[in-house]
């Protein structure tokens, strides 16, 4: 049992020396590069350290920040701000829209025609409302035979 005991515990020594030293690298080895994301740091050797944050945190900041959540928090009042001016923009072409009196339809042979705004239109005719220097037009997709007048946007343009 003692003849066991002592070549174990021999290489258990060795083990734990060889461990507490660290792994060897040879000299003609390069240092590892630095990766994005990460810092570099200078060991005692003059060897470059590589430590990389992905996945690691800060404990002491708030539970769901990052550092780069103040890009995404820039990013998503940009988009919000993009979505209020559409919304703004639908709510103004709907009551610019309301703003198209439609006077009467008629029908002679087969073209169909509306009395818009006191102009006479044909189908698929453009028709436009001035608003604040800029002109919103619409295209007439269809004139129905129950009378109606539906409206397709086409563009707003500018006026001097």
């Amino acid at each position: 049992m003692k003849i066991l005991f002592c070549p174990f515990m021999l290489l258990l020594i060795s083990t734990m020396i060889s461990a507490a030293q660290g792994p060897e690298m040879p000299s003609d080895t390069p240092p590892p590069a630095v990766v994005e994301g990460s810092d570099s740091e200078t060991a005692g050797n003059g060897q470059s350290l590589v430590v990389q944050h992905e996945g690691l945190r800060d404990p002491f900041w708030p539970v769901g920040y990052s550092p780069r959540s103040e890009k995404r928090e820039e990013e998503t009042k940009a988009i919000e701000e993009e979505q209020a001016d559409l919304a703004a923009d639908e709510e103004l072409w709907n009551t610019l829209q309301k703003k198209l009196r439609i006077a009467g339809v008629a029908v002679v042979g087969d073209k169909k025609m509306a009395t818009i705004n006191n102009r006479l239109v044909e189908e698929g005719g453009i028709v436009g409302i001035r608003h604040e220097n800029r002109e919103f037009r619409w295209k007439i997709s269809e004139i129905t035979d129950s009378r109606r007048v539906r409206f397709t946007r086409l563009d707003i343009i500018p006026q001097p």
